[in-house]
């Protein structure tokens, strides 16, 4: 999966259920980092 297309996932899941673990568990480390580093 590219890092873009996994930001993008990682934003639809962190504001559905607030959730930077359920994140990083389904995406990739990618997405954590983004939303950790904002």
């Amino acid at each position: 999966m590219s890092p873009h297309k996994c930001h993008l996932n990682a934003f639809q899941l962190f504001y559905t259920i607030h959730s930077n673990n359920i994140c990083t568990i389904l995406f990739c480390h990618w997405c954590h980092l983004y939303l950790v580093t904002k």
